[in-house]
């Protein structure tokens, strides 16, 4: 089974998240697993980033 793995930014893990992230990509094919982590990460990476603004925006407000 291949899995996606993507570590979270600091920022995130000092209010309580993970240090990284894993997600089955539901294959033991190689090649099909590569065309979905490029799927999965991606859309990982832009819900993350999303998350950490938004965190960051928040504190900057309280400030």
């Amino acid at each position: 089974m291949y899995f996606t793995r993507i570590c979270l930014a600091k920022s995130l893990r000092d209010i309580g998240y993970p240090f990284d992230v894993k997600v089955s990509l539901l294959t033991r094919d190689r090649s099909e697993a590569v065309i979905r982590n490029i799927d999965v990460a991606g859309t990982l990476k832009k819900l993350l980033k999303s998350i950490d603004e938004h965190y960051t925006f928040e504190c900057e407000q309280k400030s």
